[in-house]
C-alpha cells in the first residue's frame, strides 16, 4: 500500500486511477482498518437466517466517506452503507431502510436534481462574478457551480483568479429550486465576508447588515442563520445568493443547504422497523461538519438524537449491530445495550462495500484502536488543561500520553488502545529469548501464535515494555513493537522481535541522549494494552 513517495521523492502531475485494480486497494484498506468493538455471536450475519433486515440511521444513506477541511479528494464515486448491503446481500432478504434522527450541524446540500442554474443548463447554481463590490454592470466572469460550500482562495486561474484575489469582490448566484415534495423547507447560509439569500424576489436570510460569530473554521466565521418556508412540490422558485468579500475576512466563502421536510416520527419509523426485523444494522456516527479542522468537539457524545435511537431501537430488537461512522473516539452509554459495534471511522469511497465484506463474512476484521476511548470525557489526559489560558496551554500529562494516561491513573476505558476482536480466536504461546541480554547487545524474543477459531484471519501483536526500576515519572508500559500476522484455522507461526539499548531507552532532557534507566524490565506481549497474553522478566547490564 505505500507509495514509495519518500523514499524517491518525484515531482509529476496529478492523475486519477479508477482502475478495478485501485477500487480493490480501497476495498481492502476500509476493511482492514475496521475495528470490531465487540462481538456476542452475532457477527458475521449469515444471510440464510434472515428474511427481513433493518438498515437504520443517519450514516447509513449518506455517510462521512473523508474527514471536513482542505485535504479532501473529489473522488468518482462513492460507496455507502445502504447500497453496499443492498448489492451484497441475496434476493430472499427483503430491506426496509429509516434514518432514525438527523445528525447534521449544519443544514445539508439542496438536491442536486431540484436545482437549474440560471445562465447554465444543467444543475446548480450559476455564479456571476464582479471585480468590485456591488454587483453593478455586466459580470466579468461566469462559471456553473455545483457545490454547496464555495471557498475563494488560492484555487483560481485566468480571469477568475485575478477577480477573486482582490481585497474587493463581489458575487451573485442565481437559479431556480423546485421542490420534489410540498411541506415545510429549511434554508441556511454562512459566510465569510457578506451574504444574504432571496426566495422569490423576497430576502428571507440576512447575514449582510449583522453576523453572529461561528464556532469553527469551517463556518467561515459566521454562523449559520436558518429559515423555513412552506412550499409546493413542483413549483418552481427564484433562488438568489448575493455575496460581497469582507477586508477583515482571512478567508473568503460561503456555504449554503436547504433540508426538505422532515416527517415528527422519524424515530417513531426507525423502532417500527426494528422490531419486525430478523436484524439490524444500525448506522451511526458524526460527519465532516463535526469533526474538521479548526474546531474541537465540545464533548464526545454522538451528535443529537442518535445516543436515544441506539437505545430504543434495542429496546425492540435483541440483534443490533451498531456501525460507528466517525474519525474520534466516542462515549459510548448504550454499549452494553447491543451485541455487535463495529469502529469503521471514515473510511474512504468504498466504505459500502467493504462494510458489506465484514459484516457478512468475506472479510474478517483486523484492525485495532489506535486510540484510547474513555468513559467519559473527564478521564481525557487534557481535561484539566484544554483549552489553556489565551494562547498558551501547558501539556501538563508530560509522557503520560494516550494509554499511558490510563495505565498511571488507573482509570479502566471503555475501549482500550490496540483492542480489536475478530471472527476467530488467537492463542499466545509463551515468550522465548534467544540469549541471555549482556553486554548491551541486541536480543531476540519470539513466541507461537495460533488460530484456534473457525475463520481464517490476521491478528496483530504488540509488544510492550517496562522498567521495573523506573522512576515513578515513567510510564508503566510503552508500545515498542508489533506484527501483523494472518493464520488459518488451527495454522501456528511464530512471531519474533528484536530488542535494543534503544527499546530500553528515555530521553534524557538534561543530558541531551538516550539512557537507560533500569537494569531490570518485563516484557509484555499482548492483543492489546490491556489485553496482556504472555510475558517475561530479564536483566539488563552494559
Amino acid at each position: 500500500i505505500l507509495s514509495g513517495q519518500l523514499d524517491s521523492p518525484t515531482h509529476s502531475d496529478e492523475y486519477y486511477d479508477d482502475s478495478p485494480k485501485i477500487r480493490d486497494l480501497a476495498r481492502r484498506a476500509a476493511t482492514e482498518g475496521m475495528v470490531l468493538v465487540k462481538n456476542q455471536g452475532l457477527l458475521p450475519l449469515l444471510q440464510s437466517s434472515i428474511n427481513k433486515l433493518a438498515v437504520i440511521g443517519p450514516n447509513a444513506e449518506q455517510s462521512s466517506v473523508q474527514g471536513g477541511g482542505s485535504s479532501t479528494v473529489k473522488t468518482a464515486y462513492e460507496s455507502h452503507p445502504l447500497s453496499g448491503i443492498k448489492k451484497a446481500i441475496g434476493q430472499h432478504i427483503s430491506i426496509r431502510h429509516e434514518i432514525g434522527c438527523l445528525n447534521n450541524k449544519f443544514l445539508p446540500p439542496a438536491d442536486l436534481n431540484c436545482m437549474r442554474a440560471c445562465h447554465h443548463d444543467a444543475p446548480g447554481l450559476s455564479i456571476e462574478y464582479f471585480r468590485e463590490r456591488g454587483m453593478e454592470g455586466t459580470a466579468d466572469e461566469l462559471e456553473l457551480n455545483q457545490k454547496h460550500k464555495i471557498s475563494w482562495f488560492g484555487a483560481f486561474g485566468g480571469d477568475l483568479g485575478d477577480i477573486v484575489s482582490g481585497r474587493n469582490f463581489s458575487a451573485r448566484l442565481s437559479g431556480v429550486f423546485t421542490p420534489s415534495e410540498s411541506g415545510l423547507h429549511t434554508f441556511g447560509l454562512m459566510s465569510a465576508g457578506l451574504s444574504r439569500m432571496f426566495l422569490d424576489g423576497q430576502l428571507i436570510i440576512d447575514n449582510w447588515t449583522q453576523q453572529e460569530p461561528g464556532d469553527s473554521f469551517y463556518a467561515f466565521g459566521s454562523s449559520e442563520r436558518r429559515t423555513s418556508l412552506q412550499l409546493e412540490s413542483g413549483r418552481e422558485y427564484s433562488l438568489v445568493i448575493e455575496y460581497e468579500k469582507n477586508d477583515d475576512a482571512i478567508v473568503s466563502g460561503l456555504q449554503y443547504g436547504i433540508l426538505p421536510p422532515v416527517p415528527a416520527n422519524l424515530m417513531d419509523r426507525a423502532v417500527s422497523a426494528a422490531k419486525d426485523a430478523d436484524a439490524v444494522i444500525l448506522v451511526v456516527g458524526t460527519t465532516a461538519e463535526w469533526e474538521t479542522e479548526g474546531n474541537d468537539r465540545s464533548d464526545m457524545s454522538l451528535p443529537r438524537q442518535q445516543g436515544e435511537l441506539i437505545k430504543r431501537i434495542s429496546d425492540v430488537n435483541s440483534k443490533v449491530v451498531v456501525v460507528v461512522n466517525a474519525c474520534g473516539p466516542i462515549e459510548m452509554p448504550w454499549l452494553d445495550c447491543v451485541k455487535a459495534v463495529l469502529y469503521c471511522w471514515f473510511p474512504g469511497q468504498e466504505f459500502g462495500n467493504a462494510l458489506a465484506d465484514v459484516l457478512f463474512g468475506k472479510s474478517n476484521p483486523s484492525g485495532k484502536m489506535p486510540v484510547t476511548f474513555p468513559k467519559r470525557i473527564e478521564d481525557t489526559p487534557t481535561y484539566a488543561t484544554y483549552p489553556g489560558d489565551g494562547h498558551r496551554l501547558l501539556y501538563d500529562e508530560e509522557l503520560f500520553v494516550g494509554y499511558r494516561w490510563y495505565d498511571h491513573q488507573n482509570i479502566e476505558p471503555v475501549v482500550p488502545f490496540g483492542h480489536g476482536l475478530s471472527y476467530t480466536s488467537f492463542f499466545y504461546g509463551p515468550i522465548i529469548i534467544d540469549k541471555e541480554p549482556v553486554g548491551g547487545q541486541p536480543f531476540k524474543v519470539s513466541l507461537d501464535i495460533t488460530n484456534t477459531g473457525d475463520y481464517a484471519g490476521s491478528e496483530i501483536i504488540q509488544l510492550y515494555i517496562r522498567g521495573l526500576q523506573e522512576a515513578a515519572t515513567s510510564p508503566e508500559k510503552e508500545l515498542k513493537s508489533y506484527r501483523k500476522i494472518h493464520l488459518s484455522p488451527n495454522e501456528t507461526k511464530q512471531v519474533s522481535f528484536h530488542i535494543d539499548e534503544r527499546s530500553l531507552a528515555h530521553w534524557d532532557c538534561s543530558e541531551q541522549t538516550w539512557r537507560v534507566n533500569s537494569s531490570e524490565f518485563e516484557l509484555l506481549i499482548g492483543a492489546s494494552s490491556r489485553d496482556i497474553r504472555s510475558r517475561i522478566r530479564f536483566s539488563w547490564t552494559e
